[in-house]
Order: structure tokens, then C-alpha cells, then sequence
């Protein structure tokens, strides 16, 4: 719960502190980072759970 309300102070502080173009970026660019992250963790995941079983 922590990491949720640190990571929504952390956007509306960029926000504060930017424009608007620089912070539609920056959203974007977190945005392609966390489905690249979960990409990755599926592909790490599933190959070990099935290796495991």
C-alpha cells in the first residue's frame, strides 16, 4: 500500500514541477516500463513454475 501512495506522490509532484507535454511523456514512458516489466516477469515466471512442477 505504501509503494501505491508513493509512487501517486511521486506523479503529482512531477506534475507539479513540469509541463504539461514533459509530464504526458514521462507518464507514457513509466507506462511502457511497467508493461515491459510485466512482460518480462511472465516470461521469467511461467518457464520456472512449469520447470518446478
Amino acid at each position: 500500500m505504501k509503494i501505491l501512495k508513493f509512487i501517486f506522490n511521486l506523479i503529482l509532484n512531477i506534475r507539479s514541477n513540469t509541463t504539461i507535454f514533459q509530464f504526458v511523456i514521462f507518464i507514457f514512458l513509466l507506462l511502457l516500463l511497467a508493461v515491459i516489466g510485466i512482460f518480462s516477469l511472465i516470461k521469467v515466471v511461467i518457464p520456472f513454475t512449469y520447470i518446478a512442477l
